[in-house]
């Protein structure tokens, strides 16, 4: 099967070698992905709400995100041994 793929319609993704060898952008990187558990669910719940909250999302698309109680499992998380 072939795909077919409109060029302008495509990101390129990844970070080139001047990027990586740039210190401060990939501590600015490591800052935003290594997010502790609190912090990751504090922006999760504001994520869902502002989509929740937001008319132009709700009303041609009608999605609805229930707010599942996420901070039971990072107060209590598995023990994956």
């Amino acid at each position: 099967m072939k795909v077919k793929v409109v060029p302008h319609c495509c990101a390129l993704t990844g970070i080139t070698d001047t990027m990586w060898n740039d210190k401060g952008l990939m501590k600015k990187i490591q800052d935003h992905m290594q997010v502790n558990p609190t912090d990751r669910v504090d922006r999760l719940t504001d994520h869902m709400y502002a989509l929740n909250s937001n008319d132009r999302v709700q009303h041609p698309y009608d999605i609805r995100i229930n707010n599942p109680n996420i901070t039971e499992s990072v107060e209590h998380p598995e023990n994956p041994n």
